[in-house]
């Protein structure tokens, strides 16, 4: 059971560990054995001669002389390897269900935030325009609202449709070499007029090369999205300041980011927490790059880099 080939050579190579993979458990047989006078269904985890950990059940009785004094042990040992290891396995599977199903309901409660927002917008600004006479200026700003509202109501269902395929690497990738001024450009227009009048935020959209220099080989589309994602996150936070998003050439990598002025409570996973970051890293990592959040003093930035020439993915 244990590898060795004689009782002489399991005494002389393990001597005082016994092949117990930890002391404690020779030290419980022991005390237990002595108290009782016996052991039953004592469960171990031993070490074979090979470096291999088994488990063990034991069943010992103590022999004793006439005085009572313990002369040795005698019993049976039963390997319980594959049942024990069984039984871990559903253990660590129940764990892991457990765990899946508390992060499940984190998720399900701050995305029925991003459903509920934008619904209660709409709404609103559904009630004031009833029955009530709007100058031209209100109606394009109620409209504003409700166009907006409706876009992050869409984006929030696109991403709950991308979250099972980023899980199992299934989103269509498309590589073409595009302009990321252009990319700049259009995000900029879809968030232009994304303040309302209760809040005094700026979206700048910053380009650092020339439309010649620009050009990238990658997936445009996805590169929309993150930033599309990254920003509107931001907005769910800003109450005023600016949101800036850009990118920079370093070397043969194109950083993209996005800043703002307010202040992401986060850990090293917090992007686990959020549905816009969560598809925002996976799509980062779709397209071989890498996603990151840095926060200072007085700003958070969200960085995600992909290679110039992108091949691997």
């Amino acid at each position: 059971m244990l590898g060795f080939d004689t009782v002489e050579e399991y005494n002389n190579i393990n001597n005082s560990k016994s092949g117990y993979l930890h002391k404690i458990y020779k030290n419980l047989f022991f005390i237990n054995a002595n108290k009782n006078g016996k052991i039953e269904g004592y469960e171990t985890a031993w070490k074979r001669k090979n470096g291999d950990v088994i488990f063990i059940r034991e069943n010992a009785n103590t022999v004793k002389d006439k005085t009572g004094k313990i002369l040795y042990y005698e019993g049976t040992m039963e390997d319980i390897t594959v049942n024990k290891k069984a039984e871990l396995k559903l253990i660590k599977d129940k764990k892991r269900s457990e765990d899946d199903e508390r992060r499940k309901n984190a998720y399900l409660s701050r995305f029925s935030e991003d459903v509920k927002k934008p619904i209660e917008k709409i709404i609103s600004v559904s009630e004031l325009r009833a029955g009530n006479k709007l100058s031209p200026d209100k109606c394009k700003l109620y409209a504003d609202i409700i166009n907006n509202s409706s876009k992050d109501l869409l984006d929030f269902v696109a991403n709950i449709q991308l979250l099972p395929e980023l899980k199992t690497d299934k989103p269509t990738i498309s590589k073409e070499r595009f302009s990321v001024n252009r990319v700049v450009t259009a995000v900029y227009s879809n968030f232009k007029d994304v303040a309302s009048n209760d809040k005094d935020i700026m979206i700048i959209g910053k380009k650092n090369l020339s439309d010649d220099q620009s050009y990238i080989f990658s997936d445009k589309d996805v590169i929309k999205k993150i930033f599309t994602n990254i920003i509107r996150n931001s907005l769910k936070y800003i109450e005023q300041g600016d949101i800036e998003f850009g990118y920079r050439l370093d070397k043969d990598f194109f950083e993209f980011y996005v800043t703002s002025s307010y202040l992401y409570s986060y850990n090293e996973n917090s992007y686990h927490q959020d549905l816009k970051l969560i598809v925002a890293k996976g799509l980062t990592e779709l397209i071989g790059g890498v996603f990151k959040i840095e926060r200072t003093e007085k700003e958070t930035m969200f960085t995600f880099s992909v290679s110039c020439n992108t091949t691997n993915f």
